[in-house]
């Protein structure tokens, strides 16, 4: 089984305003796409592969919703309702996650997921 780094979450209350300081720092940086289904939306940077996503809350009544996406109600706990902003998860990927999932669930961990997920990209002309 193998592992790499994918990206880092960093909660943000408005991610589009993180897409100028970076770019003055010579980091590319775009919008990225909402997530219609879990109410949050995002701004991402690049580094090869990987990258950091800047997630917020578009729609705070569908993120409200989400008690099976342990990223989405932190982010309502955190965010909308405390206004931290900041660092929230690591995200790992693996060419084995059923497998893993299976794995971590036998050592007695509390597994969620793996979860579906999509985004509509944000089109810029």
């Amino acid at each position: 089984m193998q592992f790499f780094f994918d990206h880092l979450v960093w909660f943000f209350k408005k991610p589009e305003k993180a897409i100028s300081p970076l770019k003055q720092r010579g980091l590319h940086a775009v919008k990225g796409g909402r997530h219609e289904s879990w109410g949050t939306y995002n701004t991402l940077t690049y580094f090869g592969l990987s990258y950091i996503e800047f997630l917020g809350i578009e729609n705070l009544s569908i993120a409200e919703k989400h008690g099976e996406n342990r990223l989405i109600t932190q982010i309502v706990e955190q965010l909308a309702k405390e206004s931290r902003e900041g660092p929230a998860k690591v995200a790992i990927q693996t060419n084995q996650i059923e497998e893993l999932s299976i794995k971590l669930k036998a050592e007695g961990l509390t597994v969620y997921g793996p979860l579906n997920g999509e985004r509509v990209v944000l089109m810029v002309r």
